[in-house]
């Protein structure tokens, strides 16, 4: 009677365990589809640092469509690669004019570090979860990528 009693405990304790483990199991699926995918896997406050760090890293992940990276890592990445371009813009034209002409210099640098500057700004609201629309950066950003749905 006794060893029926302590083999009923011993079920009641398995089942009790197997149940634990498939709450837990939920619990994470949960938290696993309410995380924000980006390219990389890392988290998207991480990787906004890296897309407005690495700019071309923005330009490239904005080429690539993966419809599971979330709306917020997706404008990171389209913003951060507009710099790109406008940066290589800039460079590329004070380069060839600015040989001649040493105003279109005096223009283009400082421009450049106002990019900087911004990127900064939007880097750090980005790590902190909100959006910054850099202006007329994120103009362009539209014109280039389209709106994001």
């Amino acid at each position: 009677m006794a060893d029926k009693e302590s083999k009923d405990t011993t079920k009641k304790t398995e089942k009790k365990s197997t149940d634990e483990k498939e709450v837990k199991n939920i619990k994470n699926k949960k938290k696993e589809d309410n995380q924000t995918q980006t390219i990389t896997g890392l988290g998207e406050n991480v990787e906004a640092i890296l897309v407005y760090l690495i700019p071309i890293l923005g330009f490239i992940f904005s080429l690539m469509k993966d419809r599971k990276v979330s709306k917020n890592a997706k404008f990171c990445y389209n913003q951060a690669g507009t710099i790109w371009l406008v940066n290589i813009i800039l460079n590329v034209i004070s380069s060839f004019i600015g040989t001649f002409m040493s105003p279109i210099r005096w223009v283009s640098y400082p421009l450049t570090v106002v990019l900087f500057i911004f990127s900064l700004i939007a880097l750090i609201k980005a790590y902190n979860g909100e959006r910054y629309e850099i202006p007329i950066i994120s103009d362009i950003s539209k014109s280039i990528w389209g709106e994001l749905d």
